[in-house]
């Protein structure tokens, strides 16, 4: 109401000047045996006036604009504040940081599913255990539902083709999918949407690699297992490489249930040069994105994240972060402080356990489940995903529906 009312004032004053102006300029000011038509002492009061009233509408315009957004928030991005001052570029990475409302953030927490690495496809050798066998799909479809119930809106499965021990044939170098690994996606959808029937809000984050294809690895406790950096280092072969996973997974990438497509698993612990990695998450990026999917990456840490994937062709960022003692998250919005980037994607944590005194993974407890959501909330992540195994996992299997209902308390 106040601004409206000096607006009006305001271009009341500013034509009644506007007015006289004029006429001082097409009239003498005075006529000889006449009244002065206006006097010079009025015409300048009202000439100040019209101007601190413009200047005033001014600095709480600007100041309003200013305020709207947190400055700690605008300058742990790298932005400058007045937000009048921002640049077009700026102000679409100042939208992009909250491009999911906080809100949202209850819809993106649940648990990490660790698959084995022979889901997808025949592994020579090995008895087909693929999820196109009963069996497997069984596991699948349980596993799922179990950590729906639990609470969880998104289930980050990991991995699904994994290291390329199955699914997959070579012919000097060159790579392809068979048709057991295409039965084998089919089939994972498949039971992703009959599961979707009875918890519509679940969605999924599926994971395509892991380190392990290329960690020098090539036999574990006797088992002969993948290992394939030149996939990576050679262009020819990561060009093909890229190919046979768009043929894959082409008909889901836009898929509804799909969160987001992660593409590698912490590949920092590879033993491949990160410019061949990036340059592998670049073309594959490019496929996904162009036919509508939405893309992440489980880096390993929070620092690999910022040195590596800031200013990426991901669409979403993410780090994996494990406390130890008394460690917390960091604070999203602080995290680049004192670096020459600005977090120009949402981000969010794919991967959170606790570790004892020793280092070993634990069980959390229901308050240490609930601190750590509410700190990533907090602290501006989209959502945190617990990881379970044979060491981590949490105490109170209901810990995520407790942290919902109290947030809709709150």
């Amino acid at each position: 109401i106040v601004l409206v009312i000096i607006a009006w004032k305001s271009l009341y004053n500013f034509r009644f000047v506007t007015g006289r102006w004029k006429e001082f300029h097409m009239k003498q000011l005075w006529v000889p045996g006449q009244e002065p038509k206006i006097r010079i002492v009025d015409f300048l009061d009202r000439l100040v006036t019209a101007t601190a009233v413009f200047v005033l509408i001014t600095i709480l315009a600007f100041s309003y604009n200013s305020y709207r957004i947190p400055t700690g928030k605008i300058q742990a991005i790298g932005l400058k504040t007045p937000l009048w001052a921002l640049t077009e570029e700026e102000k679409r990475v100042l939208i992009a940081v909250d491009i999911y409302a906080p809100g949202n953030f209850n819809n993106n927490i649940g648990f990490n599913i660790k698959g084995s690495f022979h889901d997808v496809g025949f592994w020579p050798g090995h008895a087909r255990a693929g999820w196109a066998t009963g069996e497997g799909a069984m596991e699948l479809e349980n596993r799922l539902r179990e950590e729906a119930s639990r609470g969880s809106k998104l289930v980050r499965y990991m991995p699904v083709l994994g290291d390329l021990r199955s699914g997959a044939k070579f012919d000097d170098g060159y790579i392809t999918f068979d048709k057991s690994a295409e039965d084998d996606i089919a089939v994972f959808f498949a039971i992703v949407e009959k599961v979707r029937h009875d918890y519509p809000d679940l969605k999924v984050i599926p994971v395509l690699l892991s380190f392990q294809i290329a960690d020098g690895t090539s036999v574990e406790n006797g088992i002969t297992v993948g290992e394939y950096p030149e996939l990576f280092t050679r262009p020819e072969l990561r060009a093909r490489f890229i190919d046979e996973i768009d043929r894959l997974f082409s008909p889901y990438w836009d898929n509804e249930a799909v969160f987001a497509w992660d593409l590698f698993n912490e590949p920092e612990l590879t033993i491949v040069d990160m410019d061949d990695i990036r340059s592998f998450v670049r073309e594959s990026a490019l496929r996904i994105r162009n036919k509508g999917g939405k893309v992440t990456l489980g880096s390993n840490t929070v620092d690999d994240m910022l040195a590596l994937w800031v200013g990426s062709d991901l669409d979403i960022l993410q780090f994996h972060f494990y406390r130890e003692g008394s460690s917390s998250l960091p604070d999203a919005y602080h995290i680049a402080d004192g670096m020459d980037i600005a977090i120009d994607k949402p981000v969010f944590v794919g991967e959170w356990g606790v570790r004892d005194s020793a280092g070993a993974g634990r069980e959390a407890d229901d308050r240490e489940v609930d601190s750590v959501l509410t700190e990533a909330k907090e602290y501006g992540y989209i959502g945190l995903l617990l990881w379970q195994d044979d060491y981590y996992g949490v105490a109170d299997k209901n810990s995520l529906q407790k942290f919902e209902a109290d947030s809709l308390q709150k």
